[in-house]
């Protein structure tokens, strides 16, 4: 087991899961798909820091999974939407106690007593959280639902066909033209 100071989420990242550290501070063990990696920073500290480097932020992230999916409350976050990796709380982000799935590596989940799941990770091995059933279903599918929404939203506008040989592309100097002002005006043919 490996302890470090930086992490970023990737495909590999099964889940965040917090702990203390030595001197009550708040760490993470990360999860992986080969072995576990803690990590001297608190979830959400890794979950900002993960968005950055793909390009973003943490509240960016939140806000774009409210806008596609009206979700306000704990909502699952796109860390990339790029590389799938689409996450989501168990418990109020805020909570010290809050761990963190990636939905990716969620294979299935069943009941395990009147507060708690079973997951099993796409690596066949299972871990027990305490949420009751209903509730990470409820989570879970809102991931899924997130993961479906931003794929149909990159499919919608993915060019699908180069221009057919012969196809006339507008002529963009015939028909536009810079004003003195700086902005540009279309030229009526």
């Amino acid at each position: 087991m490996e302890t470090v100071q930086e992490y970023i989420i990737q495909p590999l990242t099964m889940a965040l899961l917090p702990m203390d550290g030595p001197y009550g501070e708040w760490w993470t063990i990360v999860v992986e798909k080969t072995g576990i990696v803690v990590v001297q920073k608190k979830p959400l500290d890794i979950i900002d820091d993960s968005c950055g480097y793909f390009g973003h932020s943490f509240s960016g992230a939140k806000q774009g999974a409210w806008a596609v999916t009206g979700i306000t409350r704990m909502p699952p976050l796109a860390v990339s939407s790029e590389l799938d990796l689409i996450i989501f709380p168990l418990a109020s982000p805020e909570n010290r106690d809050c761990s963190w799935l990636v939905h990716l590596n969620v294979e299935s989940w069943g009941e395990a007593g009147r507060n708690a799941t079973v997951v099993r990770f796409s690596n066949y091995q299972t871990f027990t959280f305490d949420i009751s059933y209903t509730a990470f279903e409820i989570k879970a599918c809102r991931a899924a639902q997130y993961r479906c929404l931003l794929r149909e939203h990159t499919a919608r506008y993915q060019i699908s066909r180069p221009p057919a040989a012969g196809e006339r592309l507008p002529d963009l100097h015939a028909l536009i033209r810079k004003k003195d002002n700086g902005t540009y005006q279309i030229i009526r043919a």
